[in-house]
């Protein structure tokens, strides 16, 4: 036999193991993430991870990886092997950065326990929200509702948080229940590189004999153009970061718990510029003695238009008011609304301001004030326990009916942003 028919047998062999060794490696039927050879020295294994978790289940996949590692750790040499935590694009960015850095530090502290991969080797990361990822995701998937404007939002200048709504918004909901069924799970990983190092390499030239084959000309046939098909793109508008949400609002006056009378306000947005306003107040003690006091029961409704259509900033309303009182000033007499059941009524217009204390925008600091006319109608009575009921008036009065400066917290009701991933 020739030295020639020898090495070409020699390389006949050896391709036959490395198809065998790719064959190992090769993605398997299941939809998970196996284990990836890129080149001849470039190895990736995808491991993934559920929902808003950074511990896994040891898989097949995860059991015949560790073992790709220490055939190759026997045959060859791992020169490099980067671990880097990825989460899915839904959620608070800060909390998926953190899930990220979890992701890669549970795969690492497998690998250090399971392998032979010498640790100053292993170099650990995250990506946080991979945006990048999603994008060759959804180009690589025909069957997503709206790709296009996916696509075109992706690419926009906004914020994360801002793409997620739009893309919640797309196709009234359809095209983001896709994405959460189909593709974030794909995101949802802990990427793990090896690069490999050869330690036998077969550098000389394989000569091989050259066949030419003798050129068959065939007939022309006809070209047949396809028609051109033109599919019409749905425009969509990035809006921005402080756009309209429904929200439900809970509050509470300061001023009113310094005179010890309880308090909550809620308010709930109609739409852009106008909200419903519902404050309650309710007190029912003395301060210090029986002769001074000021108790009541009120509740004053009304209607607000804000100047934005955010409903945030400047706003003007129009409120109606009704109350229940027992008054006294360390005087002489003491006022209450007639036989406890005849409440004080009336109504009047007001103005404030609202502006967000926190970076999320949910807490907030609310000033205003209002005016109004109501209608009395009370009993007059000796300012001392038991004291006589020396009267009965009515009247009709002007004056401030609202002052408030209170805290309060935002609900979003509306279509808005979820949980983590």
């Amino acid at each position: 036999m020739s030295y020639i028919n020898i090495k070409k047998l020699l390389l006949l062999l050896g391709s036959l193991c490395s198809l065998v060794t790719i064959r190992a490696l090769s993605i398997n039927d299941k939809d998970v993430y196996p284990v990836i050879m890129e080149d001849p020295t470039v190895i990736k294994f995808y491991q993934p991870f559920d929902l808003n978790n950074a511990t896994f289940i040891k898989s097949n996949e995860l059991l015949e990886f560790s073992h790709t590692v220490d055939s190759i750790m026997r045959n060859d040499t791992i020169t490099r092997v980067d671990i880097v935590g990825i989460a899915s694009i839904d959620g608070p960015e800060a909390l998926n950065e953190g899930l990220a850095k979890r992701r890669a530090e549970a795969l690492e502290k497998w690998m250090r326990e399971s392998t032979n991969v010498p640790g100053e080797i292993i170099d650990v990361s995250s990506r946080g929200e991979d945006w990048p990822l999603f994008r060759s995701l959804v180009m690589s998937d025909s069957l997503i509702p709206n790709q296009e404007n996916v696509i075109r939002i992706i690419d926009s200048n906004a914020s994360p948080a801002n793409k997620e709504k739009q893309l919640k918004r797309l196709g009234n909901g359809k095209t983001w229940s896709y994405l959460l069924r189909s593709l974030l799970p794909k995101m949802r990983v802990t990427e793990v590189t090896l690069n490999v190092k050869h330690r036998f390499i077969i550098v000389e030239p394989v000569i091989e004999e050259v066949i030419i084959e003798e050129e068959v000309i065939m007939p022309e046939q006809p070209v047949v153009e396809e028609p051109v098909v033109e599919i019409p793109i749905e425009e969509v508008t990035v809006e921005p970061e402080d756009e309209w949400i429904r929200k439900f609002h809970i509050k509470t006056d300061l001023p009113y718990w310094l005179m010890t009378w309880a308090n909550l306000g809620f308010e709930i947005d109609l739409a852009k510029h106008w909200s419903f306003n519902l404050p309650i107040n309710l007190s029912t003690v003395n301060y210090f003695t029986r002769k001074i006091k000021f108790r009541n029961f009120t509740f004053q409704p009304g209607v607000r238009y804000w100047l934005k259509n955010t409903n945030k900033g400047v706003y003007f309303d129009a409120h109606y008011g009704m109350g229940w009182f027992n008054f006294a000033f360390n005087g002489r007499y003491r006022y209450q609304d007639h036989f406890r059941h005849t409440p004080t009524m009336g109504g009047g217009i007001g103005a404030g301001y609202r502006l967000p204390i926190s970076k999320n925008g949910r807490w907030m600091m609310e000033f205003g004030g209002g005016v109004g006319v109501y209608r009395l109608n009370y009993d007059k009575f000796i300012n001392q326990p038991n004291g006589k009921r020396i009267g009965h008036e009515k009247k009709t009065v002007f004056g401030i009916d609202n002052v408030n400066v209170s805290i309060g917290y935002s609900i979003p009701v509306g279509r808005q942003k979820g949980g983590g991933k």
